[in-house]
């Protein structure tokens, strides 16, 4: 389940190769950035039980899986470390027993296993010749995604570098500030100004400003 608090979710991370946080509705801000620095690399300073200046340092760098079927509008920067996976809703006919699924992973297991380090080892093969023209973000994951295209002739590159621009359309319809400085643009050619000019110039004072506009 999703952590309540940051040293929940240290701990947690710390202590599992991969984590995995299941149906969740909302990814508060403070787990966000807490999951964009586990995937590129986080550490926390702790104070060593039964001790005053003695402390312990936890070191990780984690594979995140989050499950939902709504978490909300996710910020940006989270958006542009994610690879979103849409399931198709199981028709009632072909539901099966967890008896039924775990029998067959079993018969399967070793067939999955040999065949994931197999595509791994053709991956790696090809790794170091791959040079890409522009890199987002997440730069050495992308360097996998083109490996694993030219070993297999998938494309699954070019989808993961257009899911930054359509999330990143998604955290501007949900950001008051950022609506009003798309509208700012749509009506007028040109602008330039301070911070603080921008700021008086979408702010609407006849009507009531959200909850979380800017003073």
């Amino acid at each position: 389940s999703a952590p309540r608090h940051e040293d929940q979710w240290v701990v947690a991370a710390a202590g599992s190769w991969v984590v995995v946080l299941d149906n969740l509705s909302s990814v508060p801000p403070w787990l966000s950035d807490a999951l964009c620095r586990a995937v590129t690399g986080d550490g926390a300073v702790k104070r060593q039980l039964y001790t005053d200046a003695d402390v312990s340092v936890l070191k990780f760098r984690r594979c995140i899986v989050m499950t939902s079927i709504d978490a909300g509008v996710l910020r940006g920067d989270l958006a542009e470390r994610l690879l979103p996976l849409h399931l198709e809703r199981i028709d009632t006919t072909e539901r099966r027993t967890e008896a039924d699924i775990l029998e067959r992973f079993d018969a399967d297991h070793g067939a999955l296993l040999g065949a994931l380090l197999d595509l791994l080892a053709q991956v790696l093969t090809v790794l170091p010749d791959v040079e890409l023209d522009e890199l987002p973000r997440m730069a050495d994951f992308a360097r996998v995604l083109a490996a694993l295209d030219k070993v297999t002739g998938w494309n699954t590159l070019d989808p993961y570098l257009g899911v930054g621009d359509e999330l990143a359309e998604d955290v501007i319809d949900s950001d008051p500030v950022a609506q009003a400085v798309v509208a700012l643009v749509n009506t007028e050619s040109s602008w330039s100004g301070s911070a603080s000019d921008l700021l008086q110039k979408i702010t609407n004072l006849d009507a009531r400003l959200p909850k979380d506009w800017p003073t």
